[in-house]
């Protein structure tokens, strides 16, 4: 595929939720999909310093490539991700192997946030790849339980930073027990109010639903227009902080690219010296954001000038982790309201000094 960017899926969940089965579907279902699955064998600390460091395709670091019947590829994975995605690529340019998707089965602690942050290097890794969504699968089962585990932390992560939310095993659930489905929506809602949730039973999920999500794309798709467009309430909190913010302005405050870009710079790494503010991201404890999507009104003229000497006022900001980008997109349809809307999921957030960061940057 020259010049075209493969998108990527993450599939997140703890053992014994289905990961596997919706795997083993992608690898002999005949569903016109051509695949290539990364199975869940390497290590969960993966940062942004180590993509940039890594020695490329030298080393031997995927045990076996296996292309199965339906037309799809499986390898493992042994210590490094980026290797591995490096060689994949290589692959596809060179026509060894064509595929048009990659999945990434992560394994079953594993905090998908610095899997999904390798995407925003990719220019500087020279690698053909896009972060298309993350999915992450739930047991009905065990779902609830887990909400007083001690890794409940990393569980409500995985469900924090999903695209896609597939209730798996709702057959199990005893008869007669719409109020307990009913309990699990509901707290899968309070950890992620933005996510499409999907009922399944052995992870019989439509394939055209957790492929090809596009919810790391810089366009307003249907997708983004569901998240950013939603009517709910502004803030969901939940049990151990962690909580969905959705901040507003109208369109009487108007920001600039460089404006905008300090405060998710202070926001995010905390930088107040950096960019000469001293109170704006003042809180009693250290505020998580995990994953940050939304719509910013930029009223800076040149700021706004794109490539093809047109100029847009609408800029979008996408980030996960301690990484994000902010660029314009297409501007402001006749009937749209402009205003801001930016939306942070995350733990022990502080609206008013997300609010106050967002406004003294300057």
């Amino acid at each position: 595929l020259e010049g075209v960017s493969v998108p990527v899926t993450l599939v997140c969940g703890f053992l014994g939720s289905g990961k596997s089965t919706l795997i083993n579907r992608l690898l002999s279902e005949s569903h016109g999909y051509r695949i290539a699955v990364v199975e869940n064998e390497f290590g969960d600390q993966i940062g942004i310093e180590d993509a940039i460091v890594t020695s490329g395709l030298n080393k031997e670091f995927v045990t076996e490539f296996v292309e199965l019947p339906n037309g799809c590829l499986c390898c493992t994975v042994k210590d490094d991700l980026v290797d591995s995605l490096s060689r994949l690529v290589m692959l596809n340019q060179t026509g060894n192997s064509k595929f048009d998707h990659i999945v990434i089965e992560t394994s079953g602690l594993a905090d998908p946030a610095p899997v999904a942050s390798l995407f925003w290097v990719d220019e500087a890794l020279d690698m053909r790849l896009r972060l298309d969504g993350v999915v992450t699968i739930v047991d009905a089962n065990t779902v609830l339980e887990k909400s007083d585990k001690t890794d409940r932390i990393e569980y409500q992560k995985q469900v924090a930073l999903a695209d896609v939310i597939v209730v798996n095993k709702v057959d199990l659930i005893p008869p007669n027990s719409e109020k307990r489905l009913s309990e699990i929506i509901d707290y899968v809602k309070s950890l992620n109010v933005n996510a499409k949730i999907v009922c399944s039973e052995r992870c019989n999920a439509p394939l055209d639903v957790v492929l090809q999500i596009r919810s790391y794309e810089f366009v307003m798709n249907e997708w983004q227009k569901n998240v950013l467009d939603m009517k709910h309430d502004d803030m969901h909190p939940f049990r151990d902080g962690v909580s969905s913010i959705t901040v507003k302005f109208d369109e009487t405050v108007g920001f600039s690219g460089e404006r905008i870009t300090r405060a998710m710079g202070l926001l995010l790494w905390n930088e107040r010296e950096v960019y000469g503010v001293e109170e704006a991201v003042e809180n009693e404890t250290e505020m998580e954001i995990w994953r940050v999507k939304g719509l910013v009104y930029v009223n800076n003229t040149e700021d706004s000038l794109e490539e093809d000497g047109d100029s847009s006022t609408r800029w979008m900001i996408q980030g996960v982790d301690k990484s994000f980008e902010v660029r314009p997109i297409e501007n402001w349809k006749p009937d749209e309201t402009v205003s801001t809307r930016i939306v942070f999921i995350g733990r022990n957030l502080d609206k008013d000094a997300i609010q106050t960061t967002l406004l003294s940057t300057k």
